[in-house]
């Protein structure tokens, strides 16, 4: 607890000198570069890798490595999910739920995986659902949800989000004690930066390209496992998964190379340390309601490269929500500096007044009450080669397998 004001302005000085001081230490060097170039890598699992995709040698990425691992930094990957069947979807009610009564529900095992954030106007959760099971599963989830959100006369907001995308700040451009990402942008550089980001026919066709690719399964729960470990760790090592489960080191590099490197399941590697002090960030998040295609797609795009950008993920509205005047849905999560939200909250306005969105709406994180979720691993049929909604069985054998550690 904090004794009085000046106690809290203290914290607050103190974790932004912190943070610039751990943040410049990458900046204006070749580290600062080599972390915007993990973005862009596909392929995992040795130094090697990383060192031909970047073109750079490999005692350089492990120098670099270990330096940003030293002071505090770690990476997580980003997964391509329609290359594991697998696609987001939010629901959020305004209306607190207790997470609890969430995870111990038994009859829906899907469930047991997913994010909740609390916030002042309500639960936002977040479930990674497969594609070809999603009519049924989704049925029961939206009944057992709303069974809970029964007093609510707002039924909430469900999405299919089939494009998602992590993103952090560019680190080598400036010093940090000058970036953008520490200041915050003024209202009217925003709107430059909007109105001036190019939309040119490649960026154009990718996304729609991504909108019409086809879902496929993954190959195997030892994909999804290893998946895990390097979402958890970017930089893990096959001795390390080899020593927590019970696959040999020649089993894991196989499936490695020929399932997640081959098929370009990863698309790069991002920060997750907590450089996002909440002394000095608000973080937000939006919903971005939209009827025109060519409008969502250039918002979509200036998200996908604001500094403030953590995640942006582009969709279609549920079924419950057809009703609406909209066709496509953007979330975006923001950290945006203290002294520039009201900038911010200027420019989400602007979108409104000039038709680039129908509505939007606003929450706020509450980053103490978010759990994380992973890839539901357990409720893959090793048999079947493909997601289950009959998993009682299925996590009772892959617990037998998989889940028993060497010793």
């Amino acid at each position: 607890m904090y004794k009085n004001v000046e106690d809290l302005e203290r914290r607050y000085i103190k974790a932004f000198k912190e943070s610039v001081r751990k943040l410049s230490m990458i900046c204006g060097t070749d580290l600062g570069e080599f972390v915007d170039k993990l973005t862009k890598v596909s392929r995992i699992g040795f130094y090697s890798y990383i060192a031909k995709e970047l073109g750079i040698k490999e005692r350089l990425v492990y120098s670099y490595v270990r330096k940003l691992q030293k002071n505090g930094f770690k990476f997580t990957v980003d997964i391509n999910l329609k290359r594991i069947g697998l696609y987001k979807y939010f629901i959020h009610i305004p209306q607190l739920i207790d997470f609890n009564v969430i995870r111990n529900n038994e009859t829906i095992a899907w469930l047991n995986y997913y994010s909740i954030t609390l916030n002042p106007i309500g639960t936002l959760l977040t479930y990674f659902i497969p594609y070809n099971l999603k009519d049924e599963l989704l049925r029961k989830i939206n009944s057992f949800i709303m069974k809970l959100a029964e007093k609510v006369k707002d039924k909430g907001i469900f999405i299919h989000f089939y494009i998602s995308y992590r993103h952090q700040p560019i680190f080598h451009k400036s010093p940090f004690s000058q970036h953008r990402f520490i200041h915050g942008f003024l209202f009217d550089e925003i709107i430059e930066l909007f109105e001036n980001s190019r939309l040119d026919d490649i960026v154009f066709k990718y996304i729609i390209d991504e909108l019409n690719t086809r879902f496929s399964s993954p190959y195997d729960a030892v994909d999804l496992i290893i998946l895990k470990e390097y979402d958890i760790d970017a930089f893990t090592t096959v001795q390390s998964i080899a020593k927590k489960y019970p696959i040999s080191q020649r089993i894991i590099l196989k499936h490695l190379n020929n399932h997640i490197n081959n098929k370009k399941i990863i698309r790069g590697l991002f920060l997750k340390s907590s450089i996002y002090s909440s002394f000095l960030f608000k973080f937000l998040g939006v919903f971005l309601f939209l009827n025109d295609l060519s409008n969502a797609i250039k918002v979509f795009n200036f998200f996908r490269n604001f500094d403030y950008s953590l995640s942006i993920n582009l969709g279609i509205p549920d079924e419950i929500m057809r009703e609406q005047n909209y066709e496509f849905i953007i979330s975006v999560q923001v950290a945006v500096p203290q002294l520039r939200v009201y900038e911010f909250l200027k420019f989400l306005d602007y979108l409104y007044r000039h038709d680039y969105i129908v509505s939007y709406k606003l929450y706020e994180f509450l980053p103490d009450t978010f759990v994380r979720f992973t890839i539901p691993y357990l409720n893959f049929d090793q048999e079947r080669k493909d997601w289950t909604l009959d998993v009682k069985n299925v996590q009772e054998l892959l617990m037998r397998r998989f889940m028993i550690p060497r010793i």
